[in-house]
């Protein structure tokens, strides 16, 4: 694939097998999960990017079925499995530091992630005794100045159960792709972490978007008029990632721009092969 840059906007020419649709996720590990997660929906046309859907997870479930944490992690790991010759980004640490993996690899420690921690207490517990009570950020995170270490207090609930709901079940039935650590497969999907917030530092938009006051919602149309003007966002994204008062919608728009943007890079074979090993075995975030 290769790529050129017109008025700010990445134009990409894809070929074996080209990945024609992006969905951005933005993940929740609360209790109520079901009204957090979002999920939109990308499709590339005319070598731009088109987000043309924004939904709730709840949309995705019947009637019949429970609206809990577990179910609604269920029916988005079964989305991410089913949808093949797609690009998904999804907002969750698909890692933790070196430090915590007692010499393990990325993918061991993600296939044994389930069994070394019962609980999201349990995993940051262990993070924070194997790190002398301090929030030790990956390398990844450094580079690209995410908010929070992966198992600070505010994001250990969406990387635990990210990991164990998400991202070990998906390759323990070895369902996707997951760049860097693992080689790209054209027969299914691919599988990329990014964090809404960290692109937002990079274009210099991280401005308190997220609340009921006018302000953050000035702050949300202001976001919003930033990537309209450089991609096509339909008017029922547009209204979403406004009116959502929590910031879900928008992140998750946020994030089908991110996993837009990556594609140039997971599908450079340069890049794949000299990309730091450090990122391999700790995740690294696209943005």
């Amino acid at each position: 694939m290769t790529s050129s840059m017109e008025d700010g906007i990445i134009k990409l020419q894809m070929s074996n097998k080209p990945r024609t649709k992006v969905y951005g996720v933005d993940f929740s590990g609360a209790k109520n999960a079901c009204k957090k997660i979002w999920i939109s929906e990308g499709v590339i046309q005319d070598n731009n990017l088109l987000i043309n859907n924004c939904w709730q997870i709840s949309d995705f479930l019947d009637n019949n079925q429970k609206k809990d944490r577990y179910s609604c992690h269920t029916v988005l790991k079964d989305f991410i499995a089913e949808n093949i010759n797609v690009v998904f980004g999804l907002d969750v640490p698909f890692g933790v530091p070196e430090t915590i993996m007692d010499g393990y690899d990325w993918k061991y420690y993600t296939k044994n992630f389930a069994y070394m921690f019962n609980s999201p207490e349990g995993f940051r517990n262990s993070c924070l005794r194997k790190t002398g009570f301090k929030e030790l950020k990956r390398n990844t995170d450094i580079d690209k100045k995410a908010p929070f270490c992966v198992y600070n207090l505010r994001l250990y609930k969406q990387t635990f159960y990210g990991i164990r709901d998400i991202i070990y079940p998906l390759i323990r039935e070895n369902q996707v792709s997951i760049p860097p650590m693992e080689s790209l497969n054209n027969e299914k999907s691919w599988l990329i972490e990014i964090c809404p917030a960290c692109t937002l530092k990079q274009k210099q938009l991280y401005i308190p978007y997220k609340g009921k006051t006018e302000k953050e919602q000035k702050s949300r149309m202001k976001i919003v008029e930033y990537f309209n003007s450089r991609f096509n966002l339909s008017p029922k994204v547009k209204e979403s990632a406004i009116k959502d008062k929590e910031g879900d919608a928008l992140d998750s728009v946020i994030a089908t721009i991110a996993t837009y943007n990556a594609l140039d890079k997971i599908s450079n074979p340069c890049f794949m092969k000299n990309i730091p090993n450090i990122y391999k075995k700790e995740g690294y975030t696209f943005t």
